[in-house]
């Protein structure tokens, strides 16, 4: 079973086992800190449950950078970060988000391994996009967006290198499914979450608030996210 990514206790409970069914997976919570691991090989590539419309994404996209003004983000900020505050966004996907941030007044730059979706974003919205981290230039970063933490096999390392960008007092954005979340308490083992090939980590809010602790960032506010039913936005600043 190995040990949990987020807080090295070795072992946890079988809380799924799938393997009889097509397109499921095995799933161990820890004792320590009830994250939620997929004990099964990963795949090559987890799938990636974005909107086909990409006009209502990138709506609510700018819903949620329009919700950190009240973390943050606004005329006073402004005032004591560049004349384009700098908006980073790793698993950029479609470039919605990156979109909004443009017309938010945000300097942004996305992160996509996915060459094909990221040379979409870049040829249909003119968004600058990456497809490795490295290849981004080091600069003070404002905002750090990771959308579905859930997908990454090793959070805290990934969280830490992107945290090291940031400036000290700046945010990151981090979208995920949490299986406390009334949604998912009610559902059980009914819990859709337990049979997708997307999520290589599910968490509680324990061991999120471990995460967070781990990568250096203090937690701000969190809200229901508007057009994913079970998911949550959770906003942290840089110690």
């Amino acid at each position: 079973m190995g040990e949990c990514p987020i807080c090295g206790q070795a072992g946890g409970e079988l809380v799924w086992d799938g393997r009889e069914l097509e397109g499921s997976r095995r799933w161990v919570r820890c004792a320590e800190c009830r994250t939620a691991r997929d004990i099964e090989p990963a795949p090559a590539s987890r799938p990636v449950g974005e909107p086909l419309d990409l006009h209502a994404a990138i709506l609510a996209a700018d819903e949620l950078i329009s919700r950190l003004q009240g973390v943050g983000y606004g005329e006073s900020w402004l005032a004591r970060s560049p004349a384009r505050p700098m908006l980073l966004e790793y698993g950029s996907g479609n470039g919605s988000m990156l979109s909004a941030a443009d017309w938010r007044g945000f300097e942004p730059v996305g992160v996509e391994p996915d060459p094909e979706r990221a040379a979409l974003a870049r040829g249909r919205l003119g968004v600058l996009v990456f497809e490795q981290l490295a290849a981004v230039p080091v600069m003070p970063t404002d905002v750090v967006v990771v959308d579905r933490l859930s997908r990454y096999d090793n959070p805290v390392a990934l969280l830490t290198s992107l945290v090291s960008r940031l400036v000290v007092g700046g945010l990151v954005v981090i979208t995920l499914p949490l299986l406390d979340h009334p949604l998912h308490r009610a559902s059980g083992q009914m819990n859709p979450l337990w049979c997708t090939d997307e999520h290589a980590l599910l968490f509680e809010r324990t061991g999120l608030s471990r995460l967070l602790l781990r990568a250096g960032l203090l937690p701000e506010c969190s809200w229901h996210h508007p057009s994913r039913p079970g998911e949550a936005v959770i906003v942290a600043r840089r110690a």
